[in-house]
């Protein structure tokens, strides 16, 4: 996409996977805060609700991130209009 509006493409990725990791640790932190999990080593060893819940959380909040750049990247104007 961001080819078809003569865009650097390193940039845009670069962006989507700075965006991806941020999205994906705070709704991870979020998810720790509100719900009171602790994460400590002990937790980790035994698979719990509350872990998959941390772990749901992160996946979410990276694909947030991924749809924040794609929204950008697509309300981004066109270097030729005619182009698309």
């Amino acid at each position: 996409m961001a080819a078809n509006k003569s865009l650097p493409k390193g940039r845009w990725i670069l962006r989507t996977v700075i965006y991806w990791m941020l999205g994906d640790l705070t709704a991870m932190y979020l998810v720790q805060y509100l719900g009171g999990i602790k994460v400590t080593p002990e937790s980790l060893q035994i698979p719990s609700m509350d872990m998959l819940y941390v772990l749901v959380a992160g996946i979410l909040g990276g694909f947030l991130g991924f749809l924040l750049v794609k929204k950008q990247l697509q309300d981004y104007p066109a270097a030729y209009p005619d182009k698309e």
